[in-house]
């Protein structure tokens, strides 16, 4: 569903979301993947790497789409699925959107980083997080360590960050609860977008990228050092 073919320095990649990709008998059973491509606009012939990484591995983000910015930046925004609506019964809604974000390869690796505008946004400094309004996070996570956002459990074990979502998503045991990113290779830093029902992990500028739809938050922070951002 939803291919997306486009060019990125010189290198062409493709996103698209196969159905039945995933094979665990968990609910969602397709899920948001990039790779390079070469594309022959004369034959209309398509070529992909055999190699491909999820779009975001917390899973939820499906059916990414992509377009340019006014300084032509390849920008690609999903659709995070949710399981039970929110909002009152005037204004409930089920489904968001992540937050845009920039396409680009590094190191023959496909890096997806939050929209400069939106780090723009997020450029006071804050005490006093609350998920309400939206907040961003920034803090570094280290092997063993692991920090608590609002009941949304992030560590680090081995070079790989896990999440875990059980104390803040519906009682189902047909939804994954814990995500996690294959090894990192570049750092510890994490650059966190906290929503009321939705996180966004960047990690290392967005080598890999985790996001997770949540329920019941809290605005209690636990676990190492960090600095809380917010808007204007």
């Amino acid at each position: 569903r939803g291919p997306d073919y486009f060019e990125v320095n010189g290198k062409g990649v493709v996103i698209f979301s196969p159905i039945g990709i995933l094979d665990d008998n968990m609910t969602y059973d397709s899920a948001a993947i990039c790779c390079f491509a070469d594309f022959d606009e004369k034959s209309c012939k398509m070529t992909m790497s055999d190699e491909y990484s999820m779009f975001d591995y917390g899973i939820d983000l499906y059916a990414p789409q992509s377009n340019t910015d006014e300084n032509g930046r390849r920008v690609v925004i999903a659709w995070a699925r949710m399981p039970e609506a929110v909002g009152d019964n005037e204004n409930k809604r089920i489904g968001m959107m992540c937050i845009p974000r920039v396409v680009d390869i590094r190191n023959n690796h496909i890096y997806f980083s939050p929209h400069p505008n939106i780090r723009k946004a997020f450029s006071k400094k804050s005490g006093k997080p609350s998920h309400k309004s939206g907040y961003m996070l920034k803090t570094a996570i280290n092997n063993g360590e692991s920090i608590n956002v609002g009941g949304y459990i992030i560590r680090r074990e081995d070079d790989i960050i896990i999440t875990d979502r059980t104390a803040v998503f519906i009682n189902d045991k047909n939804y994954r609860l814990i995500a996690k990113t294959p090894v990192v290779k570049e750092g510890n830093r994490l650059e966190i977008y906290v929503d009321s029902n939705l996180i966004e992990i960047y990690i290392n500028d967005g080598e890999y990228v985790l996001s997770s739809v949540v329920y019941g938050l809290s605005d209690i922070i636990d676990g190492g050092e960090y600095e809380i951002f917010v808007t204007e």
